[in-house]
C-alpha cells in the first residue's frame, strides 16, 4: 500500500517536469494576470468559455492594464453535398474568432490574426432535431477549440513584447 502514494507522487513529478498542464491552463505574462474582457453582448457562450480559460490560467477578469477585445465571433454553415436520392446533406461549418489586445492607454498592443475552425457534419431532412443538436454541439466544440488557441496565443506573449511599442500580428491562423 505504501507504493501507491509514491507512484502517484512520481507520476505527478514526471508530468510536471515534462511541461504537462490541464487543457485550458496557460502561463501568462505577469502583466496579463488581471485583464479586462470585452466581448460582444450576443456572445454569452463565448464570454463564459473565455472567462473559464482565463480563470484556469490564474488570470482575473476586471480592471487590468490590458483589455482583451473580441471584435467578432462568426459561424457560417454551407451545404457541401446534397444527394436527392438519399436525402443526405453534408454541412461545412466555419467558425471565426477575431480579437486584439489593447493597453489601458488605448493603444493596440497585440493584433491577433483571426482564429478559424472548420468542420463538417451530415444531416438528413428526416432527422431535423438530431441535426440541429449535432450542429449546436459542433459549434460549441469549435468555440472551445478557438478559445484554447487564443489561450496559447496569449501565453506566447512575453513581458518584453508588452512593454514595447506594439506587438506584431501573431502567426498564421490555424
Amino acid at each position: 500500500m505504501r507504493t501507491l502514494p509514491r507512484l502517484l507522487l512520481a507520476t505527478t513529478l514526471l508530468l510536471s517536469a515534462c511541461g504537462f498542464h490541464l487543457r485550458g491552463q496557460y502561463s501568462m505574462a505577469p502583466e496579463l494576470k488581471v485583464i479586462s474582457l470585452s466581448v460582444p453582448k450576443d456572445a454569452t457562450l463565448l464570454s463564459q468559455e473565455l472567462k473559464r480559460m482565463l480563470e484556469l490560467s490564474g488570470v482575473q477578469t476586471g480592471d487590468g492594464s490590458y483589455e482583451l477585445v473580441v471584435t467578432h465571433e462568426n459561424v457560417v454553415q454551407q451545404s457541401a453535398i446534397f444527394n436527392p436520392q438519399i436525402q443526405v446533406q453534408n454541412v461545412h461549418v466555419i467558425y471565426t474568432l477575431e480579437y486584439f489586445l489593447r493597453s489601458k492607454d488605448g493603444r493596440q498592443r497585440f493584433d491577433g490574426s483571426p482564429i478559424v475552425e472548420q468542420n463538417d457534419y451530415q444531416t438528413s431532412p428526416n432527422l431535423i432535431t438530431g441535426a440541429s443538436s449535432e450542429a449546436d454541439q459542433l459549434v460549441a466544440d469549435m468555440r472551445r477549440d478557438a478559445v484554447q488557441q487564443l489561450g496559447h496565443r496569449l501565453a506566447a506573449i512575453k513581458s518584453s513584447q508588452l512593454n514595447g511599442s506594439t506587438v506584431p500580428r501573431s502567426g498564421p491562423a490555424h
